[in-house]
């Protein structure tokens, strides 16, 4: 699974690489080649004109299911975000989300920028259930993915 992501910058004419993940010494940099979103056919066949097959987990031990949470994440995500702000919400509200997030964790796709909204609807849910501690926690995990204010310096705070 990459543990980088490239951003092409114009004026330099240059790929910068930002580690996604904690990177030790000696480990490899490992950067996808292709889109997360497609299938596993489609992966391949985005690769092809590298010349290597991807032997990563979510190629090797790709199945239907993986294939179409891959393919519609971004629209369940979406779906997730909007339901939070429902008028109606469950009080278990908390648990389809976070089985989401560790589906999306499992097959690696907790590296995509989009993954970021698991954590908006998280923190949406649990401030307006008054679980003030999670909604912490999960304000501090949408933080790794987009700058913003620290809970804990008032003068920063502001609502999502």
């Amino acid at each position: 699974m990459p543990n980088v992501k490239s951003t092409f910058t114009i004026a330099s004419f240059s790929m910068e690489f930002t580690a996604i993940k904690d990177i030790k010494a000696g480990e490899e940099i490992v950067y996808s080649y292709c889109s997360l979103d497609k299938s596993a056919a489609e992966r391949k066949k985005e690769l092809a004109p590298y010349g290597f097959a991807c032997d990563c987990p979510a190629c090797v031990n790709a199945t239907p299911e993986t294939d179409k949470l891959r393919m519609e994440y971004a629209k369940t995500l979406s779906n997730m975000i909007a339901a939070a702000d429902s008028p109606n919400l469950p009080d278990d509200a908390l648990a389809p989300v976070l089985r989401f997030k560790n589906e999306l964790d499992k097959e690696g796709l907790n590296i995509d920028l989009r993954y970021a909204g698991i954590f908006i609807a998280l923190h949406k849910i649990a401030s307006r259930q008054r679980k003030f501690k999670e909604a912490d926690e999960y304000w501090r995990g949408l933080q790794r993915f987009v700058n913003l204010p620290d809970l804990n310096k008032p003068e920063e705070v502001y609502t999502v």
